[in-house]
């Protein structure tokens, strides 16, 4: 049967009740012949120039056509086009259908679906990688796109060690090759969810290969991004990494931090900001960054702020010396501009746990409860958002658990709204917020005993706000939740409305 081009170009000069003339038949098949015959010189030259290669788009790649011709066809399955693709890295190919081969493959990965079905051909990945002892930079470039593309999650259930000893080989010599960045980042993804490959990319000496080419200039501020980037995930995990590393990232901040380009310091000072999550490094990186330069990231439009939020913070939890350092800094104002400009859910959030850290300090506290903005910020007490109104609890209950009585008790007489909020609290489903909703009430009632009011209406203007809006069956309701909420709201219920029955019919 002919094929479809044939057939309209011999429709072209047919006509019916006419003789059609067998000389022209032969001069317009050989036009067509000689035609098609231009077009395939003119790709297979430009699949041959190696430095200019580019799998077309919208035409055949003569070097794909002549070993997989099928895996251009749209029709076939991507499970058969990979298992095809597979079956064909294993044999004997030429630098030019490798590559051929390898464009094809990013094509597949780039759609979802074809990720679950790269999971049955594990050794695919394998074989891909061994690729890269072909010298050919454009096969290399292919090969690391692959790889850059592929989730974390389908790298660590299929590389192996011996993988990653070929990719580090391959980083030390081609810091400065274009194909580096996508080699970057597939190191930086798998990192990120495994504590065990993280180690094992370490001890491959990888990290050292990418701060020895940020000191040496290797790496410019192009893929500079990128190396912080994956530097700093080498930091991530519960388990911190081997301590050599963490000094050699600790000695290229002050490096570092002076570059004025926003991508590059953001990924540094998430880096560090994963260094001080551990209290005895703290010290080290102290030494190291500029307090003042992270001070001034608190700022609501400033892209650096949720990182710098998260460094103060940690540095906060670890000790007072460190809450009076970044206090001074002048971050107690910078803070609740966040907060009230509430620029997005993460950043409040963020916010509201570093003031807590904050109102830990006794001295600091005591700011805190007089700063002009903290009755404004009341309303996060009752975000629909659990996380923030269980941060925005820790503040309140932070901040008058280190406060004195007599400024715990004048600020909530001036803001008596905070009671009927606490009480409205009380029937939340976090068990947690609940507890520190119960605990913030005592210590409310203790500060109104403790500057010995009168026992009289007019003394007792928080106990009779909580008996008004019905605080203690919310109280008595809440007690079953869990031990310590039982614990919490039968010592509320029996020091300060033990009376409740002979005061209420009174």
């Amino acid at each position: 049967m002919l094929a479809d081009a044939r057939i309209l170009e011999r429709n072209k000069y047919f006509q019916k009740q006419q003789v059609f003339d067998p000389n022209q038949r032969v001069k317009y098949s050989i036009e067509l012949r000689k035609k098609n015959r231009q077009n395939f010189i003119k790709l297979k030259r430009e699949c041959q120039n190696q430095e200019n290669f580019n799998l077309p788009s919208s035409e055949i790649p003569i070097e794909l056509h002549k070993i997989a011709p099928e895996l251009l066809q749209d029709s076939l399955s991507l499970s058969t086009k990979l298992k095809q693709i597979n079956y064909l890295l294993s044999g004997t190919c030429s630098d030019l259908q490798f590559c051929a081969l390898l464009s094809i493959l990013n094509k597949i990965v780039s759609q979802k679906s074809a990720i679950n079905i790269l999971l049955q051909y594990p050794e695919l990945i394998q074989r891909t990688v061994n690729l890269f002892k072909i010298d050919c930079d454009k096969l290399k470039e292919e090969i690391t796109k692959f790889l850059a593309n592929l989730s974390s999650k389908t790298l660590i259930g299929i590389i192996r060690e011996k993988e990653l000893e070929t990719m580090a080989i391959e980083l030390k010599s081609a810091l400065r090759k274009p194909y580096a960045k996508n080699l970057i980042m597939t190191f930086g993804n798998i990192s990120s969810d495994s504590e065990d490959i993280r180690d094992c990319i370490l001890l491959l000496e990888v990290g050292d290969i990418l701060i020895e080419g940020i000191k040496s200039l290797l790496i410019i501020n192009e893929n500079m991004s990128i190396t912080i980037w994956a530097l700093s995930n080498f930091l991530k995990g519960s388990t911190p990494p081997f301590l050599t590393y963490i000094n050699k990232f600790i000695s290229i901040i002050p490096k570092i931090q002076n570059i004025d380009i926003d991508n590059i310091l953001i990924e540094l000072l998430w880096g560090i900001s994963y260094i001080v999550e551990k209290p005895g490094l703290c010290l080290s990186v102290l030494n190291s960054i500029d307090i003042d330069k992270i001070i001034s990231c608190l700022n609501p439009t400033s892209y650096l702020l949720s990182p710098s939020l998260r460094i103060i913070g940690n540095f906060c939890s670890c000790s007072n010396e460190y809450v009076d350092l970044f206090s001074k800094a002048g971050c107690i104002n910078m803070i609740f501009q966040c907060i009230m400009n509430n620029v997005s859910r993460s950043i409040l959030r963020e916010s509201l746990w570093t003031l807590s850290n904050i109102a830990t300090c006794k001295f600091w506290a005591k700011s805190i409860l007089k700063h002009e903005n903290l009755p404004l910020i009341l309303q996060t007490l009752q975000s629909v958002d659990s996380e923030i109104r269980l941060e925005a609890f820790h503040v309140f209950c932070s901040t008058f658990t280190f406060s004195s009585c007599i400024l715990v008790y004048k600020f909530v007489v001036e803001n008596i709204e905070i009671v009927r909020i606490l009480v409205d609290n009380l029937g939340f489903y976090t068990p947690e917020i609940v507890e520190l909703a119960l605990k913030i009430i005592e210590r409310i009632l203790e500060s109104e005993n403790t500057d010995n009011y009168e026992e009289n209406k007019e003394g007792r203007i928080v106990r009779d706000e909580i008996i008004g809006c019905g605080g203690v069956d919310a109280i008595e309701k809440c007690k079953f939740i869990n031990d310590d909420v039982f614990y919490t709201a039968l010592v509320v219920l029996n020091k300060y409305f033990g009376d409740y029955e002979e005061y209420a019919y009174n």
